[in-house]
């Protein structure tokens, strides 16, 4: 007996890892057109395991010949599939282009923010201009509660399939005075310093967490999501770690705002000490994210699904550290806004007194009690290599940085 044929959105939605995922199939049926799908998941041949180099790639030719099309037909839905949003365009420095097919869950929440949230997203009314990108968000948004959050997004964090680093708040660098790990690290304030000598501007994509969720008690800004330093090197996250490759998606589809440096540091400043938000990115202090218990594709499920929310997340070279002497005792400022189990109120014996105590292995370094602390220097950031390096909560399980 012949199988009849699988549908082409359950066929993408199998390649994505969730193959009976209602909301996830509904998205791609709004998302693009059975023939398109059809292409997408010839692109979605040459996407490599994960750490793995790419194979060869997958021209329109080829596409062409296996789906029986005309070349020009298939150029046109691989851009289409493109300026969508569900594939990557990569540029070789000898000038060939090719596309690879966006097809994992952390990628395609990626496309989904940036692309989306930098075309048709409201900053005044917080909502869409566009239904079609709404209705694609509303299914996108119930498949990530529901499906991939709740049984493989912690799994990913907590067994660094996938690697974030805690980068601590630079207003609360600045108030605890601390140095830096090395001369090249960076922090906002610097790539501000930065841009402001070249004469530049800083670019910023939109938070795919909070454009994409929309919820409703979220007043994070938006335009926070992996700056740059405008034509420089310096600072900001590389283009792709694979020097054979520049990929050009993010300048071609327009995914980034221009901010003044002085704009760029009130709205980081506004984040970090207003509205409570935690920085991710790189160890070398470049910043992906800027994150709050709302929104967030990694901190929201952590903070629902994981009973250590530090286990799932590399810290920062800081720690925080608080002075006995200093301390007053106000722990509501600072206990409450630490997310990860890391400082608490601490009755000492003999004086009776209730002082801040911060548990070295579980803190990460990102600066939120230094900021809520009222009292000056009662509790400060010092780099964890002057604390003796205290081992993170994973050390027993885990081996340090991916490589």
């Amino acid at each position: 007996m012949v199988q009849p044929k699988e549908d082409v959105y359950k066929r993408m939605a199998r390649r994505i890892g969730y193959p009976r995922s209602k909301a996830l199939r509904g998205a791609f049926k709004i998302w693009c057109t059975p023939e398109e799908g059809e292409v997408w998941l010839e692109l979605a041949r040459m996407a490599p395991p994960l750490g793995e180099k790419p194979p060869a790639p997958v021209f329109a030719e080829d596409i062409a010949k296996t789906l029986n099309r005309d070349k020009s037909v298939v150029e046109e839905q691989i851009e289409s599939l493109f300026q969508k949003g569900l594939t990557n365009e990569i540029k070789r420095p000898d000038g060939t282009v090719y596309h690879t097919a966006v097809t994992s869950c952390e990628p395609i929440s990626n496309a989904v923010g940036y692309l989306f949230g930098t075309r048709d997203w409201d900053d005044k009314t917080r909502s869409w201009r566009n239904k079609w990108v709404a209705d694609i968000l509303d299914r996108m948004q119930d498949f990530e509660h529901n499906d991939w959050w709740r049984w493989q997004r912690v799994d990913e964090l907590v067994n660094r399939q996938v690697t974030f680093t805690i980068l601590p708040a630079y207003t609360a660098l600045l108030k605890s005075n601390a140095e830096l790990p090395y001369p090249e690290w960076c922090h906002a304030g610097l790539m501000a310093q930065r841009a402001e000598s070249l004469g530049k501007s800083i670019l910023a994509r939109p938070c795919i967490c909070r454009v994409r969720m929309r919820e409703k008690n979220c007043t994070l800004p938006v335009w926070t999501c992996v700056p740059i330093v405008e034509d420089d090197k310096m600072y900001g996250l590389p283009l792709t770690p694979d020097d054979r490759r520049v990929t050009s998606t993010p300048e071609r589809r327009g995914q980034f705002r221009r901010l003044a440096p002085e704009e760029f540091l009130e709205i980081f400043r506004h984040a970090e000490e207003d509205l409570n938000a935690v920085h991710i990115g790189l160890p070398n202090g470049s910043y992906f994210c800027t994150c709050c218990n709302d929104c967030c594709d990694w901190l929201t499920p952590v903070l629902k699904y994981s009973k250590e929310p530090s286990e799932a997340v590399d810290p920062s070279p800081y720690r925080s550290v608080v002075n006995k002497g200093l301390c007053q005792g106000c722990v509501e400022d600072c206990v409450p806004r630490c997310r990860f189990k890391a400082i608490k109120g601490q009755t000492d014996r003999s004086s009776g007194k209730v002082q801040a105590a911060v548990d070295l292995k579980r803190c990460v370094g990102c600066g939120q009690c230094v900021l809520g602390c009222k009292v000056d220097s009662a509790i400060k950031l010092e780099l964890a290599t002057k604390l003796g390096n205290p081992p993170p909560i994973w050390d027993n399980r885990l081996t340090g940085a991916l490589a």
